[in-house]
């Protein structure tokens, strides 16, 4: 069989202290005082250009794939250009407004 993995020996004393210490209290804010809300940081890699839109995921055959990924060398253009367009052209299909491209 394979290699044996690594025992680990867990020593809880190292851990927990053992001195009989009193257990920390959370302190509340006198009354009248709004207790603040706490601040949440938002790190956002969104490219600004995302903002404030959804992302769509479908899966091609890799034959599809590929013939799209040529597509957008052929034209000089991104796959998300050639996707919008897609979207466009299939609202108007079924009689309803192009929005893709707001």
């Amino acid at each position: 069989m394979g290699k044996s993995r690594p025992r680990f020996n867990f020593d809880s004393s190292a851990v927990m202290p053992t001195s009989s210490a009193p257990a920390p209290t959370l302190e509340t804010a006198p009354q009248g005082a709004s207790p603040e809300a706490p601040q949440v940081a938002r790190n956002s890699t969104r490219a600004p250009s995302r903002e404030g839109k959804k992302a769509v995921t479908f899966y091609l055959p890799p034959a599809a794939w590929k013939q799209l990924k040529m597509l957008s060398v052929q034209r000089d253009r991104p796959v998300q250009d050639l996707m919008l367009d897609a979207v466009d052209l299939l609202f108007v299909q079924h009689g309803q407004h192009r929005l893709a491209r707001e």
